[in-house]
C-alpha cells in the first residue's frame, strides 16, 4: 500500500475534488486497495472537516484525516503528515494539484520490478483559472532511469521544490530531515528527494504531467534571494561536512532556477545578491563564486529567450 499525503489549509473546494479524482483513477485503474490518503488539516477555517467526513462514505479510497488545534505552518504540517505515514512508499500532493491518468499504476508496476527503487518524479504543468495548461517542467524523452549518484543529485534534486507527485520511499526519511532542527525549512522535499537519490534507483518521468494550481492564494512568500538559503539548508543537512558537494548542488540548483537570483531586474538582482552574501547558510566558497553564477545565469537567461523566440 501506499500513503498518499496531502497537507492543506483553507482550500475545501478543491480538496474535495482532488480526492475525487485519485478516487476515479484509482478505480478506473483497479488499484483502490494498493492506496490510502492521509490528509493533515492545518486548522482551516472553511468547511474542509465537514466536507472531509462527508467524503469518506462516498469514495472508495481510505480517507484518514487529522486536524491541528492551531495552524502549525506549511512546513511542520507537511512533516506531521509524513509522521502519520506508515508504509514503505509515500506519494506527497499538494490540496490543490491534481494527479495525471495511469501514474498511479505506472508507480505500482515500478515498485513491483524494481527492488532498489527509491524515488519517482513527474513532470507538472501549471493550471489557470480560466482552465489553460501550460507545461513547466518537460523534457524530450518520456522516461529516465538514475542510480544512486551524485550526478543523480544534480540532475534530480530541484525537482524537489515542487512537492506534487512525487513518490518516496519513506523509512529514515522523517528522522534524516529532523535531526538538525534549525535547518528545517519551507523546501523538505528538496531534501526528501536528495536522500532517497542518494539510497536508490530514481526515474524521472515527463511523461506524466501533474497539474499544478498557480491562481490560488500561497500562505508563504518569497524573500529577497528566491528563498534559495531555505534550499541551501538542504543540502547542508545531506552533506554536512562536504563544502564542496554543497557547492556543486548549490550552483546547479540557482542555474536550473535562475529567476531566483532576480536577474529580471537589476534592482533585484542586486537585493538578491546582498541577500546571499549576508546570509550564514551560504557558504564561503559559493560566496566567492557568486558573481560567476550571476554571468552564468544571465547567459542562461539569454539562451533560453532565444530559443523561446526561434520557435514561434
Amino acid at each position: 500500500m501506499i500513503d498518499i499525503l496531502i497537507p492543506s489549509y483553507n482550500r475545501a473546494e478543491f480538496l474535495v475534488k482532488n480526492i475525487r479524482l485519485i478516487n476515479e483513477l484509482a478505480t478506473s485503474e483497479s488499484c483502490v486497495e494498493s492506496f490510502r490518503i492521509i490528509v493533515s488539516d492545518n486548522h482551516s477555517s472553511d468547511t474542509t472537516l465537514v466536507d472531509l467526513q462527508q467524503l469518506k462514505n462516498e469514495v472508495s479510497v481510505e480517507i484518514i484525516v487529522f486536524s491541528q488545534s492551531e495552524n502549525i505552518g506549511l512546513e511542520r504540517n507537511a512533516v506531521f503528515v509524513l509522521s502519520q505515514a506508515t508504509n514503505d512508499f509515500i506519494l506527497f500532493l499538494g490540496d490543490d494539484d491534481y494527479l495525471p491518468p495511469g501514474y498511479l499504476s505506472y508507480i505500482l508496476e515500478k515498485i513491483e520490478t524494481e527492488p532498489e527503487l527509491s524515488s519517482i518524479i513527474p513532470g507538472f504543468s501549471a493550471l489557470y483559472f480560466d482552465g489553460s495548461i501550460r507545461s513547466a517542467r518537460y523534457a524530450k524523452f518520456e522516461e529516465k532511469k538514475y542510480t544512486p549518484s551524485f550526478y543523480a543529485l544534480l540532475a534530480l534534486s530541484s525537482y524537489g521544490h515542487q512537492l506534487s507527485g512525487l513518490l518516496l520511499r519513506r523509512p529514515y526519511l522523517l528522522e534524516a530531515y529532523t535531526k538538525q532542527e534549525h535547518l528545517r525549512n519551507i523546501y523538505p522535499f528538496i531534501f526528501f528527494v536528495s536522500f532517497n537519490c542518494l539510497r536508490g534507483v530514481s526515474y524521472y518521468v515527463p511523461k506524466f504531467q501533474v497539474l499544478v494550481s498557480q491562481n490560488n492564494q500561497k500562505h508563504w512568500s518569497y524573500d529577497g534571494c528566491g528563498l534559495l538559503t531555505e534550499v541551501m539548508k538542504n543540502y547542508r543537512i545531506l552533506y554536512p561536512s562536504s563544502p564542496s558537494r554543497r557547492l556543486g548542488l548549490n550552483a546547479t540548483f540557482c542555474l536550473k532556477q535562475y529567476w531566483r537570483l532576480g536577474i529580471k531586474s537589476p534592482l533585484n538582482a542586486i537585493r538578491a545578491y546582498i541577500n546571499l552574501m549576508s546570509s550564514k547558510f551560504c557558504d564561503t566558497n559559493f560566496k566567492l563564486i557568486l558573481p560567476l553564477i550571476y554571468m552564468l545565469a544571465y547567459c542562461v537567461a539569454i539562451s533560453a529567450y532565444l530559443k523561446k523566440l526561434c520557435s514561434r
